[in-house]
């Protein structure tokens, strides 16, 4: 109950913050100027850290891992790829007051998420499954872009990010919410498996931008002008990648992945989910 309650109250307020941007778009205010280089490569970036170690430590728990654990710790670290590289214009744009309420939003994300790393660790699995922080977690994200939209932008790729990437993990608020039983066993690998793909998804972007950052003139190809192809295409192709990698997991449970994070067929997985 509290959970879907958290869900609510985030979802409201986020809504609540975007009217409040649209009261303060156009008023100067100098302060918050220096504020979106601090958040993006600072709060966001700690939190991939921590969240690629927790990760790493459940990797190494043989046999005691939990996987919704792992797949929490993945849908953060695609989360946070995202707002490190692909919001990086945040940095470069002029911010005005409006700026403040996401100010204020990142710097919540931040303890939030830091805890739900913290009880992401396997000998705090007990506390992990009764927290509702760890069910709202991802809604935070989702929160954030609600703060702006309508996106300003020509092209369709952000809303392309907000479907395919943002609200495939946000998915996990009912995996979450679950009871852990067999009847709803199947629900739970399906979901898990769109999570999954969502968090391919934002891999394959970070990917790109890293590239567009080691070597910018490879931006121009972004758009495929020369092919006559819509940029919003390249997205398109990102979410058939992320499927088919994971239908791959699903099927052969590869590198033991789909054990690791509750996406496999049931058949391939040594235990129930835990």
């Amino acid at each position: 109950m509290r959970g879907k309650l958290g869900a609510t109250f985030i979802l409201g307020l986020a809504i609540l913050f975007r009217i409040g941007r649209a009261q303060l778009a156009g008023i100067e205010n100098p302060i918050i100027a220096a504020w979106p280089t601090q958040i993006i490569f600072g709060f966001y970036f700690a939190v991939l850290t921590l969240a690629i170690q927790g990760i790493q430590s459940q990797f190494a728990a043989k046999g005691h891992s939990s996987p919704r654990q792992s797949l929490l710790l993945l849908g953060l670290i695609g989360f946070c790829l995202d707002l490190v590289l692909v919001n990086i214009q945040e940095i470069v744009v002029h911010v005005d007051a409006s700026y403040g309420l996401v100010a204020l939003w990142d710097v919540a994300t931040f303890f939030i998420w830091l805890r739900a790393v913290d009880l992401c660790r396997t000998e705090r699995h007990a506390e992990f499954r009764i927290s509702w922080l760890i069910s709202v977690a991802p809604l935070l994200k989702l929160g954030r872009e609600i703060l702006f939209v309508p996106y300003a932008t020509t092209s369709f790729r952000a809303y392309f990010d907000l479907v395919f990437g943002d609200l495939f993990v946000c998915l996990w608020l009912f995996i979450s919410l679950s009871k852990q039983d067999a009847r709803k066993q199947r629900i739970d690998t399906l979901l898990a498996n769109f999570v999954l793909a969502g968090c391919w998804y934002w891999l394959l972007n970070a990917i790109e931008n890293i590239l567009f950052l080691a070597w910018p003139p490879l931006v121009r190809y972004e758009t495929f002008t020369f092919l006559r192809i819509a940029p919003f295409s390249l997205s398109g192709l990102y979410f058939l990648v992320a499927g088919i990698a994971t239908f791959v997991v699903w099927r052969w449970d590869i590198l033991r992945l789909g054990t690791r994070f509750g996406t496999a067929r049931r058949k391939a997985k040594s235990q129930a989910e835990s």
